[in-house]
């Protein structure tokens, strides 16, 4: 992978959850990772979902490869938070990773 792609600079975060005081689940999100990424737009659509529009749009983020990220985790780039729905490791020799997110417009 070419250095010079990796141009953006993500924030990889992991959630945590908690108990209050009142026993009520609190989750909270923290910092995986920092790193430099190639960000990749592919399209978006629009749906209608209780009576509502919804715009999504589809990213892929390219990253050197790094141990411990899942779908479980999101990406926030920019100001915008993105949902990881899939992590693959290209050609399985833990040099790169391809995240595919959506962000819900």
């Amino acid at each position: 992978m070419r250095a010079g792609l990796l141009r953006h600079q993500i924030t990889i975060e992991t959630v945590s959850e908690s108990q209050d005081s009142s026993g009520a689940i609190v989750s909270a999100w923290s910092t995986h990772a920092v790193v430099m990424a190639a960000y990749e737009p592919q399209g978006g659509s629009e749906s209608f979902k209780e009576d509502q529009e919804q715009a999504t749009q589809s990213v892929k983020f390219r990253i050197r490869y790094l141990a411990g990220v899942t779908a479980k985790m999101r990406i926030v780039y920019d100001g915008r938070h993105f949902d990881i729905l899939s992590v693959a490791d290209v050609g399985g020799r833990q040099k790169q990773l391809h995240l595919m997110c959506s962000e819900n417009v």
